[in-house]
């Protein structure tokens, strides 16, 4: 008897979600933010790895300057470290196999957040 209880409390509720919250409704309210946060990316490929940093840096220090010469602060910049990444090409031979990889190059990437209390300033200058 206590069984055939518990199967049927199981069965009953076993499609009721757990841990999670129920909102009927709808609201809306405008705010004005006091923070702002934009993130971005920039890239370079290149076979030569040394070549390819220097470029990198080169980009870096370019939008660090653009981006101060529109008013936003350097100590808004936070600039992520660089991810490598080998960059191959398949090969195949003629009828379809796989032949193994080719080494192409490097790709380079770093990543940019922009976080600031001058959110009017920032998103004047977002082009």
């Amino acid at each position: 008897m206590i069984a055939a209880a518990v199967l049927a409390n199981s069965v009953i509720h076993r499609n009721r979600p757990q841990g999670t919250i129920h909102v009927t409704g709808l609201g809306e309210q405008n705010f004005t933010s006091d923070l702002v946060v934009w993130e971005g990316n920039f890239s370079r490929e290149s076979q030569d790895l040394k070549a390819a940093y220097a470029s990198l840096e080169s980009d870096r220090t370019a939008v660090t300057n653009y981006l101060k010469a529109k008013g936003i602060p350097a100590e808004a910049l936070v600039f992520n470290a660089v991810s490598t990444n080998p960059v191959y090409q398949q090969n195949y031979a003629p009828n379809g196999n796989y032949a193994g990889q080719t080494f192409t190059g490097y790709q380079l990437s770093q990543t940019l957040v922009i976080e600031s209390k001058e959110v009017e300033k920032v998103e004047k200058n977002q082009s």
